[in-house]
């Protein structure tokens, strides 16, 4: 007898055509998935895409774990099972099991051609990094003949990978797990159910729990991301954790004692303006308003000219290098002069990234990830995206956060005290 978690409920009656099923290790996710595969062949016209994206013997590999589902459910009788196949022998819908990569490369084409595929379930969705790859499979998921689902089950990995970037990035939310911020989709098109070992505990072992129980006090990132799945924020060689930064959903009721700006102008064409505000209260550095944008000049001046004007800022601190000189000039004709500051900068512009490290990661709090606009957003993907060597693509984010800290430093030193 199969006994199904709650979480899972959706799974059978959603209307969305992807399905996103994520968790950590022993959250039962692939349990949930390949029961309701079994469950839907019981409806006529199904066939199911079973996939990963190496499969080198299904008969092996995967289809043992259906037939455990078969043999829970007392069904046996009802299924035909071979190597690479399973059918329905009541309604004739079947499960099709295959690889994406193979020993002569991948097999795209050949996944494309199968007929009338009404559900395509991606497992171990992480592995694969190539979106085209998904995109060629997705878009050949189309017959009429039943309703059409896209499924992939995922340990979630790292936020550069395009299934983040397509279905979470721009429509995050966020359900807190043992205090921890786990990151959900509100993508109109997609179903998002996150389990994690919690709600999986009365079918794992002891020793599963112990060594669980174990790494949480040892090595606690490593726990929040490998046992309640969440997303890592952390590139390889980063110099900054996203998972370390302050937020902040609200701010204090009463007017804040400063409010200080910095931008940094953008010089070539790749190049993004970052314009930063921070709001103060009882020595605690808000950053609440970003412009992160690509526009030319006779855009972003008028923007940041409004911004100031909005926030009601004290001053605002500009970098005078290039293009900044012209840049000041505009923006004084269109707010109080003595507002707006000027500053040269000669020092290297990754040392000045790391001597203001402290007060970047430490000192400042920052909009929560769930209320940030997308070019708030962006700006501090650059800034988890800075290297340590200093060799990124991109370097104006860290850079304007950089000047907005020395900014503050200089003018209200008593607050770092």
């Amino acid at each position: 007898m199969i006994k199904q978690n709650k979480k899972y409920k959706e799974l059978y009656t959603t209307d969305k055509r992807y399905i996103i099923i994520t968790g950590g290790r022993g959250s039962g996710k692939s349990f949930h998935a390949n029961t309701a595969m079994c469950l839907l062949t019981y409806e006529q016209g199904h066939r199911v895409l079973f996939t990963r994206y190496t499969m080198s013997s299904a008969e092996i590999s995967i289809i043992p774990e259906f037939t455990n589902k078969i043999e829970l459910m007392n069904k046996e009788e009802d299924f035909h099972v071979n190597k690479t196949e399973i059918t329905n022998k009541v309604t004739g819908s079947e499960i099709i099991f295959r690889g994406i990569k193979t020993s002569s490369g991948n097999q795209t084409a050949n996944l494309k051609s199968i007929a009338d595929v009404t559900t395509w379930v991606l497992d171990e969705a992480e592995e694969l990094i190539d979106e085209s790859i998904f995109d060629k499979i997705n878009l050949s998921i189309r017959t009429n003949k039943a309703k059409n689902r896209v499924i992939m089950v995922l340990n979630p990995s790292n936020k550069k990978h395009w299934i983040y970037k397509k279905f979470f990035e721009k429509h995050l939310s966020f359900i807190e797990i043992d205090g921890v911020q786990i990151e959900t989709t509100t993508h109109p098109d997609v179903l998002h159910i996150h389990s994690t070992y919690l709600d999986n505990i009365n079918n794992l072992s002891a020793s599963f729990i112990k060594d669980v129980e174990e790494m949480r006090k040892t090595d606690f990132n490593h726990y929040c991301h490998v046992v309640l799945g969440q997303w890592l924020g952390r590139l390889e060689g980063a110099l900054f954790v996203e998972d370390t930064f302050r937020y902040f959903k609200t701010l204090p009721e009463h007017k804040p004692d400063s409010v200080l700006g910095y931008v940094d102008v953008a010089d070539e064409g790749s190049d993004y303006l970052c314009a930063l505000w921070a709001k103060i209260y009882d020595g605690k550095i808000y950053i609440t308003d970003a412009i992160f944008t690509q526009d030319t000049i006779d855009i972003t001046c008028p923007m940041v000219a409004a911004k100031i004007k909005e926030l009601n800022a004290d001053y605002t601190r500009i970098e005078a290098n290039n293009q900044g000189s012209g840049f000041i000039r505009l923006l004084r004709q269109s707010v109080q002069e003595d507002k707006v500051l000027s500053i040269k900068n000669t020092a290297n512009k990754h040392t000045r990234i790391l001597m203001a490290y402290h007060i970047i990661k430490n000192k400042f709090v920052y909009v929560h990830p769930e209320k940030q606009t997308d070019e708030y957003r962006a700006m501090m993907q650059q800034i988890y995206e800075y290297k340590k060597d200093g060799k990124s693509k991109h370097d104006d984010a860290p850079d304007a956060m950089a000047g907005l800290a020395n900014f503050i430093q200089a003018l209200l030193p008593h607050i770092f005290e």
